[in-house]
């Protein structure tokens, strides 16, 4: 049996859709503004500084370089 990715994000349904069209991904991707799953797993945040490694910093400065923009200002960073 095989098996598969599913991402899930805080997004609303309608970015998702855009996200997933102009990145061409190749797995799901679900949206839970309400965060239930989140909460279900008790995930807590992540620290900025793991966020935003240096490893993190290059492969952003990658993407942007070649074009890649990503619209964020509703996201939740961590």
């Amino acid at each position: 049996m095989g098996s598969g990715v599913v991402a899930v994000s805080f997004e609303p349904r309608d970015r998702m859709f855009q996200l997933t069209r102009q990145f061409q991904l190749p797995f799901t991707i679900r949206s839970d503004p309400e965060r239930d799953v989140y909460a279900a797993y008790s995930l807590t945040q992540g620290r900025l500084l793991k966020l935003f490694s240096p490893k993190t910093v290059w492969t952003f400065l990658k993407h942007f370089a070649r074009g890649r923009r990503y619209q964020h200002a509703a996201s939740d960073w961590r």
